[in-house]
Protein backbone atom coordinates (compact mmCIF):
# COMPACT_ATOMS: atom_id res chain seq x y z
CA UNK A 1 0.00 0.00 0.00
CA UNK A 2 1.37 3.38 -0.93
CA UNK A 3 1.80 5.72 2.04
CA UNK A 4 2.43 9.42 1.71
CA UNK A 5 2.51 12.53 3.78
CA UNK A 6 0.62 14.77 1.41
CA UNK A 7 -2.06 14.42 -1.22
CA UNK A 8 0.05 16.20 -3.85
CA UNK A 9 2.77 13.60 -3.51
CA UNK A 10 0.16 10.87 -3.81
CA UNK A 11 -1.44 12.52 -6.85
CA UNK A 12 1.95 12.68 -8.55
CA UNK A 13 2.56 9.05 -7.71
CA UNK A 14 -0.84 8.06 -9.07
CA UNK A 15 -0.02 9.37 -12.52
CA UNK A 16 2.84 6.89 -12.79
CA UNK A 17 1.12 3.89 -11.15
CA UNK A 18 -1.75 3.16 -13.58
CA UNK A 19 -1.97 -0.53 -14.40
CA UNK A 20 -5.46 -0.42 -15.83
CA UNK A 21 -6.03 -0.17 -19.56
CA UNK A 22 -8.89 2.26 -18.97
CA UNK A 23 -8.23 5.94 -19.62
CA UNK A 24 -7.39 8.26 -16.79
CA UNK A 25 -9.29 11.40 -15.94
CA UNK A 26 -6.63 13.54 -17.57
CA UNK A 27 -7.65 12.12 -20.96
CA UNK A 28 -11.15 13.57 -20.83
CA UNK A 29 -12.40 17.08 -20.14
CA UNK A 30 -14.20 17.55 -16.86
CA UNK A 31 -17.53 19.33 -17.01
CA UNK A 32 -18.05 22.52 -15.03
CA UNK A 33 -20.65 20.74 -12.91
CA UNK A 34 -18.12 18.11 -11.95
CA UNK A 35 -15.37 20.62 -11.18
CA UNK A 36 -16.97 22.80 -8.52
CA UNK A 37 -20.25 21.88 -6.97
CA UNK A 38 -21.99 23.14 -3.86
CA UNK A 39 -23.07 20.54 -1.33
CA UNK A 40 -26.75 21.43 -1.88
CA UNK A 41 -26.36 20.65 -5.59
CA UNK A 42 -24.40 17.51 -4.71
CA UNK A 43 -27.31 16.28 -2.58
CA UNK A 44 -29.78 17.06 -5.35
CA UNK A 45 -27.79 15.04 -7.88
CA UNK A 46 -27.19 12.26 -5.31
CA UNK A 47 -30.96 11.69 -5.05
CA UNK A 48 -30.79 10.31 -8.59
CA UNK A 49 -27.28 8.86 -8.40
CA UNK A 50 -26.56 6.97 -5.18
CA UNK A 51 -22.97 6.45 -6.36
CA UNK A 52 -22.30 9.97 -5.03
CA UNK A 53 -22.83 8.75 -1.47
CA UNK A 54 -20.13 6.88 0.45
CA UNK A 55 -20.83 3.14 0.44
CA UNK A 56 -23.46 3.77 -2.22
CA UNK A 57 -25.59 5.39 0.45
CA UNK A 58 -26.21 1.92 1.89
CA UNK A 59 -29.02 1.75 -0.64
CA UNK A 60 -30.77 -1.33 -1.98
CA UNK A 61 -29.49 -2.31 -5.40
CA UNK A 62 -31.54 -3.79 -8.20
CA UNK A 63 -30.81 -7.32 -9.39
CA UNK A 64 -29.23 -5.84 -12.52
CA UNK A 65 -26.88 -3.74 -10.36
CA UNK A 66 -26.05 -6.75 -8.17
CA UNK A 67 -25.19 -8.80 -11.26
CA UNK A 68 -23.05 -5.97 -12.67
CA UNK A 69 -21.25 -5.68 -9.32
CA UNK A 70 -20.53 -9.42 -9.31
CA UNK A 71 -18.99 -9.26 -12.78
CA UNK A 72 -17.00 -6.14 -11.82
CA UNK A 73 -15.65 -7.77 -8.65
CA UNK A 74 -14.68 -11.01 -10.40
CA UNK A 75 -12.98 -9.17 -13.26
CA UNK A 76 -10.92 -6.68 -11.27
CA UNK A 77 -9.94 -9.15 -8.54
CA UNK A 78 -8.72 -11.59 -11.19
CA UNK A 79 -6.67 -8.81 -12.79
CA UNK A 80 -5.28 -7.41 -9.53
CA UNK A 81 -4.75 -10.74 -7.82
CA UNK A 82 -6.64 -9.91 -4.62
CA UNK A 83 -9.48 -7.74 -3.35
CA UNK A 84 -6.99 -5.62 -1.37
CA UNK A 85 -4.83 -4.91 -4.42
CA UNK A 86 -7.89 -4.09 -6.50
CA UNK A 87 -9.25 -1.80 -3.78
CA UNK A 88 -5.93 0.03 -3.59
CA UNK A 89 -5.91 0.39 -7.36
CA UNK A 90 -9.35 2.00 -7.40
CA UNK A 91 -8.38 4.23 -4.48
CA UNK A 92 -5.43 5.48 -6.55
CA UNK A 93 -7.73 6.04 -9.53
CA UNK A 94 -9.94 8.13 -7.22
CA UNK A 95 -6.90 10.17 -6.21
CA UNK A 96 -6.20 10.90 -9.85
CA UNK A 97 -9.75 12.13 -10.44
CA UNK A 98 -9.63 14.21 -7.26
CA UNK A 99 -6.42 15.86 -8.45
CA UNK A 100 -8.42 16.97 -11.51
CA UNK A 101 -11.29 18.27 -9.34
CA UNK A 102 -13.69 15.64 -10.64
CA UNK A 103 -15.52 14.93 -7.39
CA UNK A 104 -18.22 12.78 -8.94
CA UNK A 105 -15.88 10.30 -10.58
CA UNK A 106 -13.71 10.40 -7.47
CA UNK A 107 -16.68 9.21 -5.43
CA UNK A 108 -17.56 6.56 -8.03
CA UNK A 109 -14.03 5.10 -7.83
CA UNK A 110 -13.97 5.31 -4.03
CA UNK A 111 -17.22 3.35 -3.89
CA UNK A 112 -15.71 0.71 -6.16
CA UNK A 113 -12.65 0.56 -3.88
CA UNK A 114 -14.99 0.23 -0.89
CA UNK A 115 -16.95 -2.56 -2.57
CA UNK A 116 -13.68 -4.43 -3.13
CA UNK A 117 -12.54 -3.97 0.49
CA UNK A 118 -14.95 -2.27 2.93
CA UNK A 119 -12.21 -2.23 5.58
CA UNK A 120 -9.67 -0.27 3.49
CA UNK A 121 -8.95 2.83 5.62
CA UNK A 122 -7.72 4.76 2.57
CA UNK A 123 -11.21 4.58 1.08
CA UNK A 124 -12.61 6.44 4.09
CA UNK A 125 -9.79 8.97 3.76
CA UNK A 126 -10.94 9.50 0.18
CA UNK A 127 -14.58 9.88 1.21
CA UNK A 128 -13.40 12.47 3.71
CA UNK A 129 -11.45 14.31 1.03
CA UNK A 130 -14.58 14.66 -1.10
CA UNK A 131 -16.56 16.05 1.83
CA UNK A 132 -13.67 18.34 2.69
CA UNK A 133 -13.73 19.74 -0.86
CA UNK A 134 -17.48 20.26 -0.47
CA UNK A 135 -16.69 22.12 2.78
CA UNK A 136 -18.74 19.59 4.74
CA UNK A 137 -16.19 19.21 7.50
CA UNK A 138 -18.35 17.27 9.95
CA UNK A 139 -19.10 14.65 7.30
CA UNK A 140 -15.40 14.51 6.40
CA UNK A 141 -14.54 14.00 10.05
CA UNK A 142 -17.04 11.14 10.29
CA UNK A 143 -15.39 9.40 7.33
CA UNK A 144 -11.90 9.83 8.79
CA UNK A 145 -13.13 8.42 12.10
CA UNK A 146 -14.66 5.42 10.35
CA UNK A 147 -11.36 4.76 8.59
CA UNK A 148 -9.56 5.02 11.93
CA UNK A 149 -11.89 2.36 13.32
CA UNK A 150 -10.16 -0.06 10.92
CA UNK A 151 -6.63 1.31 11.41
CA UNK A 152 -6.40 3.46 14.57
CA UNK A 153 -2.73 4.33 14.00
CA UNK A 154 -3.05 5.34 10.33
CA UNK A 155 -0.85 8.44 10.14
CA UNK A 156 -2.50 9.86 7.02
CA UNK A 157 -5.98 9.57 8.53
CA UNK A 158 -4.83 11.08 11.82
CA UNK A 159 -3.26 14.01 9.96
CA UNK A 160 -6.34 14.57 7.78
CA UNK A 161 -8.58 14.35 10.84
CA UNK A 162 -6.49 17.00 12.59
CA UNK A 163 -6.72 19.36 9.61
CA UNK A 164 -10.48 18.92 9.31
CA UNK A 165 -11.01 19.38 13.06
CA UNK A 166 -9.22 22.74 12.76
CA UNK A 167 -11.35 23.73 9.77
CA UNK A 168 -14.51 22.64 11.56
CA UNK A 169 -13.58 24.65 14.63
CA UNK A 170 -12.71 27.71 12.52
CA UNK A 171 -15.98 27.46 10.58
CA UNK A 172 -17.96 27.61 13.81
CA UNK A 173 -16.24 30.75 15.09
CA UNK A 174 -18.23 33.93 14.81
CA UNK A 175 -16.70 36.47 12.51
CA UNK A 176 -16.05 40.01 13.67
CA UNK A 177 -16.75 43.09 11.62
Amino acid sequence: MIKCLSFMLLATLVASCEWSSSSSSSDAPVSAVRRKIAYEKWLEVAKEDFRLCPKYGNGVKSQEQINADKIFLETVIAKAGSPDSASNHYFLKACDYLSHDDLQTTMYRLNQAWMLNPRNPDVYRGFGWVYNRLEEYQLALEQFNEGLSYDPKNEELLMEKSFVEKRLKASKRPTSL
